[in-house]
């Protein structure tokens, strides 16, 4: 998705974000319009009002339908977009919190992250634990009405981390109350997750072996230099 086309204003490109989002590509990436020197919309810049950086990579600052405010919340977006979806952090959640939580628009939750300590999440990168803290801290009375998005969101950390003096109160404590396993990776505990069916068919969307409601022990990639998670059935 490109930003600043001539005469689209923001309600036109949040449009567009919210329904390319629900798509669910693997991918989605969302820039700002360069205008490069020699290229026709170059040369038709001021008929627009075209502001742009006269640097490499000329991307544009306003134009007469969209204002700079506007331009940097929606890179604000675009890096929430890297960080939360495309990274794989959040992509279980992700899929069950737009469509059921904030009406198929990824663009409300994006403003209510960067309406609080959470924009902190938008313009420096942090580890995994950082941001489920800021995610569960934002989604709090979302997961206390919602009991599959909850098994979304303890899935998707569980696939990024073990339970260490990092976790969030509220991953930890759950994971915790469960039965945990010993596994031979470094003799760690491993936590086991409940799939509820709903929770299993928003998971198994991007899985090639899909899996049945029940309980799983989960092996992060990263405590395993960033291989593929184990995920074992009890």
């Amino acid at each position: 998705l490109i930003v600043g086309l001539p005469d689209e204003d923001a309600h036109s490109c949040r449009r567009s974000l919210d329904q390319a989002f629900l798509l669910f590509a693997e991918h989605l990436q969302l820039g700002i319009l360069k205008l490069l020197p020699g290229t026709p919309l170059r040369e038709q810049a001021d008929r627009y009002g075209y502001l742009w950086d006269s640097e490499p990579p000329y991307e544009i600052l306003a134009h007469r339908a969209l204002g700079f405010e506007d331009l940097m919340r929606f890179k604000h977006y675009a890096e929430l977009l890297e960080r939360l979806w495309n990274s794989g952090l959040l992509v279980n959640l992700m899929r069950r919190l737009i469509p059921v939580h904030f009406e198929g628009q990824v663009s409300l939750f994006f403003d209510e992250l960067l309406s609080g300590e959470a924009r902190c999440l938008a313009v420096e990168r942090q580890q995994p634990d950082t941001v489920f803290t800021h995610i569960v801290a934002v989604l709090k009375d979302h997961l206390m009405r919602d009991e599959v998005l909850g098994q979304l969101l303890f899935w998707d950390y569980a696939h990024f981390s073990l339970i260490t003096r990092k976790t969030p109160t509220v991953v930890a404590e759950q994971l915790r109350c469960r039965e945990q396993l010993f596994r031979q990776y470094g003799n760690r505990r491993m936590p086991v997750l409940q799939l509820s069916r709903e929770a299993a068919e928003i998971i198994n969307t991007r899985r090639v072996e899909p899996l049945e409601p029940g309980d799983y022990a989960v092996w992060p990639r990263r405590d395993r230099k960033k291989r593929p998670a184990d995920v074992i059935a009890v």
